[in-house]
């Protein structure tokens, strides 16, 4: 343990390949090293496993394994561990998030004046997409852009075992100047032509993106051994302007295993930091009501005409406080003290926009815990010619949409919101028959190929909507709910109710 008052904090960050038989390796560390907290993936804990007896004077925060529903591997790879000395002078708190592969723990100072803010993140990249269907470096950077915005003053720690070959190419933009020196590896000779794996280019990218830049390779000599027996897969990631933060890094191969562990020193003398408050949750209600004038509203959707749709500037529904428009056809409304509460994001590549059709898709949080995204609403407005054409096009696009929610917000209720203007009038036998049985079906056998997702056939709603001014022609707004499956339920963060007023 650093000394007292020294403002240095010791971290050991290690990949234990199954912690319930290394809890005595783990110990022997903490003693010989001088270890105030500790980062641990791969420890294969369930959620009856306890370890806060097995290490005294630590305080332990964790994620257990959970399997997908249709996984059948005995041994299921996971498990993060992040430990901390009761002693030191910081309040630890878990930064909720959905991600069983990702543990964030923000460190508050108790005398903010004396040190500074920190967030760590705990991170395990598995090797093998049969053990998660999870873009895990993605939902790394998302999360962590998410969290500079709310803690500014934060120093970032990211570590852990990342399965990424990097080698010895640029984490920082090619052409631009750094001011850290090059990273080098005991394999130079051998690895400097080597391409980096398709994890290695995503974490390279987001280095160049974000500031970040790797530790490894930047700290003397003893930096320069691999993690493994010949590749440098757990890694340490700092931004560059808190790169003087580091003290010291090393690999350290005290005991032979799958992988080294990471030791590194951080000086956290600083200036006073800011803190996050918290606020209360309230419900969200998605209203489909006349068009009117109308303050009530921060954002609204309008059906303005047959042929044209309103455009988004941005990525985000347009904000209007008045309607103008001649023809009163529709409109999507959502109440504007949601927005005091809750947290949108634009899912970015999702967002999709023409002359006949609109697609956005938002993932929501609470305000208050901003990466705990429990919901992707996914809004679209087309004009159609067929209740065929209507199901072919939602098909298309909603199995492309869902393929990537899931993958970038694991655990997630999708649910889909679409207004449809057709030129044709839906039946009884058209809602029974092709959309909740035949489509429906479809697109859930479809997803069900990429593993175990289930219909909330409790979400599901169907309403035709007569337009007064054209008779020939109505409205149709179709909603249903998709979520993969775990073999441990994850409980719902929050209460999303999606409900249509006067259509009850």
């Amino acid at each position: 343990m650093a000394e007292q008052g020294s403002g240095l904090l010791t971290v050991l960050s290690w990949n234990v390949n199954g912690l319930k038989k290394k809890v005595k390796k783990v110990k022997t560390l903490l003693d010989k090293r001088n270890i105030d907290i500790m980062c641990l993936t791969e420890t294969k804990a369930n959620p009856t496993h306890q370890y806060d007896s097995q290490f005294p004077d630590f305080a332990v925060i964790g994620k257990s394994v959970n399997k997908l529903a249709e996984s059948k591997q005995p041994s299921f790879p996971g498990g993060l561990l992040f430990a901390y000395r009761e002693s030191l002078p910081y309040k630890f708190s878990k930064i909720p998030n959905k991600s069983h592969f990702i543990l964030w723990v923000k460190a508050d100072p108790k005398k903010p004046e004396s040190n500074v803010q920190m967030v760590f993140a705990v991170i395990y990249n598995p090797p093998s997409h049969k053990t998660t269907k999870d873009e895990i470096l993605s939902i790394m950077e998302r999360e962590y852009k998410i969290l500079a915005d709310e803690h500014k003053e934060a120093k970032f720690y990211l570590t852990g075992d990342l399965n990424a070959y990097t080698y010895q190419k640029l984490d920082y933009p090619e052409g631009s100047v750094s001011d850290l020196q090059e990273r080098t590896f005991e394999t130079d000779n051998k690895n400097t032509k080597k391409q980096a794996s398709n994890s290695g280019e995503t974490l390279l990218d987001f280095c160049k993106r974000t500031g970040f830049r790797i530790a490894n390779g930047r700290f003397g000599n003893k930096s320069n051994r691999l993690t493994t027996r010949s590749h440098t897969l757990d890694y340490l990631l700092c931004r560059e302007k808190d790169w003087s933060f580091i003290l010291d890094f090393k690999v350290d191969g005290m005991y032979k295993s799958n992988h080294k562990a990471l030791i590194f020193t951080l000086d956290t003398k600083r200036s006073e930091c800011r803190t996050c408050t918290r606020t209360s949750e309230v419900r969200f209600t998605l209203k489909c009501t006349p068009m009117q004038q109308s303050d009530e509203f921060d954002m609204i959707w309008y059906l303005q005409t047959l042929q044209e749709l309103t455009s988004i500037p941005d990525g985000f529904v347009e904000a209007s406080k008045q309607c103008n428009y001649q023809s009163e056809v529709s409109n999507i409304c959502i109440q504007e003290p949601f927005f005091l509460q809750y947290k949108l994001q634009p899912v970015t590549k999702l967002q999709k926009e023409s002359g006949n059709r609109m697609m956005h898709c938002f993932s929501v949080a609470p305000c208050s815990d901003p990466l705990l995204v429990e919901s992707i609403l996914c809004f679209y407005l087309l004009y159609c010619s067929s209740i065929n054409n209507m199901i072919s096009v939602v098909e298309e696009n909603v199995i492309a949409a869902y393929r990537h929610c899931f993958k970038n917000y694991p655990g997630c209720l999708f649910t889909f919101v679409g207004a449809f203007i057709l030129a044709t009038e839906i039946t009884p036998e058209n809602i029974n028959t092709d959309l909740n049985t035949t489509a429906l079906t479809r697109i859930l056998n479809e997803v069900n190929k990429t593993g175990t997702h289930d219909q909330r056939k409790e979400y599901n709603k169907l309403i035709p909507i007569k337009l007064e001014n054209q008779p020939d022609k109505q409205i149709v707004i179709w909603k249903f709910a998709f979520r993969q499956e775990f073999q441990t339920a994850i409980t719902p963060a929050f209460d999303l109710d999606i409900s249509f007023a006067g259509h009850q």
